[in-house]
């Protein structure tokens, strides 16, 4: 499956599934989260996953995924922008 990862953190899901997808797409407001899973990910090889800074909330990819990953982040999604990120999932 293709998996979009929103608040990917430092990749640590897309570093332990890189086996069982075709392609992750992380995003986190991080770049230090970004460097971290970016690093990881070419030190292990897997070059089928991309690590991204950007908000959750504005995300546009501008692909199709079969997976979206929101892990442990709604805690930080005020109540207002819960409903126009779902939209966009």
């Amino acid at each position: 499956p293709r998996v979009l990862d929103l608040g990917c953190g430092p990749g640590v899901w897309a570093l332990k599934l890189a086996d069982q997808v075709e392609a992750w797409l992380g995003y986190d407001i991080s770049p230090e989260f970004i460097a971290h899973a970016t690093q990881k990910a070419t030190e292990s090889g897997f070059d089928h996953l991309q690590f991204k800074v950007g908000s959750m909330l504005h995300v546009s990819p501008g692909q199709t995924f079969n997976l979206v990953v929101l892990g442990g982040i709604l805690g930080y999604v005020e109540d207002d922008q819960i409903l126009p990120l779902m939209k966009q999932v």
